[in-house]
Protein backbone atom coordinates (compact mmCIF):
# COMPACT_ATOMS: atom_id res chain seq x y z
CA UNK A 1 0.00 0.00 0.00
CA UNK A 2 1.33 3.45 -0.90
CA UNK A 3 0.58 4.80 2.56
CA UNK A 4 2.51 2.21 4.54
CA UNK A 5 4.16 4.72 6.89
CA UNK A 6 0.79 6.31 7.66
CA UNK A 7 -0.76 2.89 8.28
CA UNK A 8 2.05 1.95 10.65
CA UNK A 9 1.62 5.27 12.48
CA UNK A 10 -2.12 4.57 12.79
CA UNK A 11 -1.48 1.09 14.22
CA UNK A 12 0.95 2.58 16.76
CA UNK A 13 -1.58 5.31 17.62
CA UNK A 14 -4.24 2.72 18.38
CA UNK A 15 -1.78 0.57 20.30
CA UNK A 16 -0.56 3.42 22.50
CA UNK A 17 -4.01 4.93 23.10
CA UNK A 18 -5.65 1.64 24.09
CA UNK A 19 -6.72 1.41 27.72
CA UNK A 20 -8.73 -1.75 27.04
CA UNK A 21 -8.38 -4.20 24.18
CA UNK A 22 -9.88 -7.58 23.58
CA UNK A 23 -10.07 -10.00 20.65
CA UNK A 24 -13.68 -10.10 19.55
CA UNK A 25 -15.68 -10.78 16.39
CA UNK A 26 -18.17 -8.16 17.67
CA UNK A 27 -16.44 -4.88 16.95
CA UNK A 28 -16.53 -2.21 19.65
CA UNK A 29 -14.21 0.75 19.18
CA UNK A 30 -14.61 3.81 21.41
CA UNK A 31 -11.51 5.92 20.97
CA UNK A 32 -12.61 8.46 23.60
CA UNK A 33 -12.37 5.69 26.21
CA UNK A 34 -9.43 3.87 24.61
CA UNK A 35 -11.52 0.75 23.91
CA UNK A 36 -10.44 -1.42 20.97
CA UNK A 37 -12.32 -4.71 20.75
CA UNK A 38 -11.99 -6.38 17.36
CA UNK A 39 -10.51 -9.33 15.52
CA UNK A 40 -7.55 -9.14 13.14
CA UNK A 41 -9.44 -8.13 10.02
CA UNK A 42 -11.52 -5.50 11.82
CA UNK A 43 -8.32 -3.99 13.28
CA UNK A 44 -6.63 -3.82 9.87
CA UNK A 45 -9.80 -2.52 8.19
CA UNK A 46 -10.30 0.13 10.87
CA UNK A 47 -6.68 1.28 10.56
CA UNK A 48 -6.79 1.40 6.74
CA UNK A 49 -10.13 3.20 6.84
CA UNK A 50 -8.58 5.91 9.00
CA UNK A 51 -5.61 6.61 6.69
CA UNK A 52 -6.47 5.28 3.22
CA UNK A 53 -10.24 4.88 2.74
CA UNK A 54 -9.82 4.24 -1.01
CA UNK A 55 -7.61 1.22 -0.24
CA UNK A 56 -10.26 -0.19 2.08
CA UNK A 57 -12.97 0.49 -0.51
CA UNK A 58 -10.95 -1.51 -3.06
CA UNK A 59 -10.88 -4.52 -0.71
CA UNK A 60 -14.59 -4.15 0.09
CA UNK A 61 -15.43 -3.99 -3.60
CA UNK A 62 -13.34 -7.08 -4.37
CA UNK A 63 -14.73 -9.00 -1.38
CA UNK A 64 -18.31 -7.92 -2.01
CA UNK A 65 -18.85 -7.11 1.64
CA UNK A 66 -18.63 -4.14 3.96
CA UNK A 67 -16.25 -5.79 6.43
CA UNK A 68 -13.45 -7.64 4.66
CA UNK A 69 -11.96 -10.73 6.28
CA UNK A 70 -8.38 -12.01 6.18
CA UNK A 71 -9.24 -13.99 3.05
CA UNK A 72 -10.39 -10.75 1.38
CA UNK A 73 -6.89 -9.30 1.69
CA UNK A 74 -5.30 -12.54 0.45
CA UNK A 75 -7.54 -12.56 -2.63
CA UNK A 76 -6.89 -8.90 -3.45
CA UNK A 77 -3.13 -9.39 -3.26
CA UNK A 78 -3.18 -12.69 -5.18
CA UNK A 79 -4.76 -10.85 -8.11
CA UNK A 80 -1.78 -8.50 -8.38
CA UNK A 81 1.48 -9.61 -9.98
CA UNK A 82 4.26 -9.66 -7.34
CA UNK A 83 6.17 -6.40 -7.47
CA UNK A 84 3.28 -4.62 -9.24
CA UNK A 85 0.62 -2.19 -8.11
CA UNK A 86 -3.14 -2.15 -8.71
CA UNK A 87 -4.79 1.02 -7.50
CA UNK A 88 -3.65 1.69 -3.94
CA UNK A 89 -2.35 -1.87 -3.46
CA UNK A 90 1.15 -3.20 -4.12
CA UNK A 91 1.94 -6.92 -3.98
CA UNK A 92 5.34 -6.98 -2.26
CA UNK A 93 7.53 -9.31 -4.29
CA UNK A 94 9.57 -10.79 -1.44
CA UNK A 95 9.43 -11.17 2.32
CA UNK A 96 12.81 -9.39 2.38
CA UNK A 97 11.06 -6.29 0.98
CA UNK A 98 8.49 -5.99 3.79
CA UNK A 99 8.53 -2.68 5.66
CA UNK A 100 6.57 -1.14 8.54
CA UNK A 101 3.00 -0.50 7.44
CA UNK A 102 2.81 -3.33 4.93
CA UNK A 103 0.06 -5.90 5.37
CA UNK A 104 0.63 -9.64 5.69
CA UNK A 105 -2.34 -11.97 5.29
CA UNK A 106 -2.74 -15.71 4.98
CA UNK A 107 -5.57 -18.19 4.64
CA UNK A 108 -6.61 -20.50 7.46
CA UNK A 109 -5.44 -24.09 7.22
CA UNK A 110 -8.40 -25.33 9.24
CA UNK A 111 -12.11 -24.83 8.94
CA UNK A 112 -12.69 -25.58 12.64
CA UNK A 113 -14.41 -22.98 14.79
CA UNK A 114 -12.25 -20.97 17.19
CA UNK A 115 -12.88 -20.49 20.93
CA UNK A 116 -15.62 -17.99 20.01
CA UNK A 117 -17.42 -20.45 17.74
CA UNK A 118 -16.36 -18.65 14.55
CA UNK A 119 -14.62 -20.23 11.58
CA UNK A 120 -11.81 -17.84 10.72
CA UNK A 121 -10.72 -17.28 7.12
CA UNK A 122 -7.08 -16.68 8.08
CA UNK A 123 -5.05 -13.93 9.72
CA UNK A 124 -4.12 -10.41 8.69
CA UNK A 125 -1.71 -8.03 10.41
CA UNK A 126 0.33 -4.87 9.95
CA UNK A 127 4.10 -5.19 9.65
CA UNK A 128 5.94 -3.40 12.49
CA UNK A 129 9.41 -3.24 10.91
CA UNK A 130 11.66 -4.87 8.33
CA UNK A 131 11.76 -8.64 8.00
CA UNK A 132 14.84 -10.57 9.11
CA UNK A 133 16.06 -13.88 7.71
CA UNK A 134 16.78 -15.98 10.81
CA UNK A 135 18.08 -18.91 8.77
CA UNK A 136 17.96 -19.71 5.04
CA UNK A 137 14.31 -19.55 3.98
CA UNK A 138 13.00 -18.73 7.48
CA UNK A 139 11.91 -15.14 7.87
CA UNK A 140 10.86 -13.37 11.04
CA UNK A 141 8.54 -10.38 10.73
CA UNK A 142 7.58 -8.00 13.55
CA UNK A 143 3.83 -7.37 13.50
CA UNK A 144 0.99 -5.52 15.17
CA UNK A 145 -2.29 -7.41 15.22
CA UNK A 146 -5.42 -8.30 17.14
CA UNK A 147 -5.34 -11.91 18.18
CA UNK A 148 -6.54 -14.45 20.70
CA UNK A 149 -3.55 -16.78 20.26
CA UNK A 150 0.05 -15.74 20.29
CA UNK A 151 3.54 -17.02 19.64
CA UNK A 152 5.78 -18.09 22.50
CA UNK A 153 7.46 -14.68 22.89
CA UNK A 154 4.30 -12.56 22.64
CA UNK A 155 3.73 -10.46 25.76
CA UNK A 156 -0.06 -10.99 25.53
CA UNK A 157 0.43 -14.71 26.15
CA UNK A 158 2.28 -14.11 29.42
CA UNK A 159 -0.48 -11.82 30.69
CA UNK A 160 -3.35 -13.99 29.37
CA UNK A 161 -4.73 -11.08 27.38
CA UNK A 162 -6.15 -10.90 23.89
CA UNK A 163 -6.68 -8.14 21.39
CA UNK A 164 -4.44 -5.46 19.99
CA UNK A 165 -0.75 -5.94 20.58
CA UNK A 166 2.68 -6.45 19.21
CA UNK A 167 5.04 -9.29 19.62
CA UNK A 168 7.01 -9.41 22.88
CA UNK A 169 10.36 -9.69 21.11
CA UNK A 170 9.78 -6.37 19.35
CA UNK A 171 11.99 -4.58 21.89
CA UNK A 172 15.02 -6.38 20.50
CA UNK A 173 13.95 -5.90 16.94
CA UNK A 174 12.19 -9.05 15.77
CA UNK A 175 8.94 -10.89 16.22
CA UNK A 176 8.28 -14.56 16.45
CA UNK A 177 5.85 -14.55 13.52
CA UNK A 178 7.56 -16.61 10.84
CA UNK A 179 6.44 -16.46 7.22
Amino acid sequence: MATGAALHDEAIRQLTSATHTEYSHDVDVDESRGVYEYDCSAFVGYAIGNVAPAALDAVRLHAGKQRPTASSYVHVLRNITPGKRRGPWLHVASVADLQAGDIVAWLAVSDRADAFGVVNTGHVMIVDGPAHERSPGEWVVPVIDSSDGHGAADLRKATHTTGLGRDGTRQNGWSNHSV
